[in-house]
């Protein structure tokens, strides 16, 4: 019986348009790849989305801040962010799973 292929997953997902990304050793970063060759011996993933959100803190006595919540727009943010007198600060993150 054959074996199927290390990468069959993503192969799958580039077919169909994902954005391939191939870890290098040598830099020591993930590169995005035109036309990967899918070498079984290598390291590819999707490459990750970038995700926006809104995070809200509130002031902790004496100095610190504690995390509120995090929220997809920023007028659920200021909302929330209001009853506490809270500060909103908004972010790009890469999410990995």
């Amino acid at each position: 019986m054959n074996k199927p292929h290390k990468h069959v997953e993503i192969i799958k997902q580039w077919a169909e348009g994902a954005e391939i990304q191939y870890y290098s050793d040598y830099t020591d970063t993930w590169e995005v790849v035109d036309k990967p060759c899918f070498f079984e011996g290598d390291v590819y993933r999707v490459k990750p989305q970038l995700v926006e959100c809104w995070v809200t803190y509130y002031p902790e006595p004496p100095s610190s801040m504690v995390l509120g919540g995090v929220y997809t727009t920023k007028e659920e943010a200021e909302k929330a962010a209001v009853c506490r007198r809270g500060v909103v600060v908004h972010t790009k993150e890469v999410i990995v799973e």
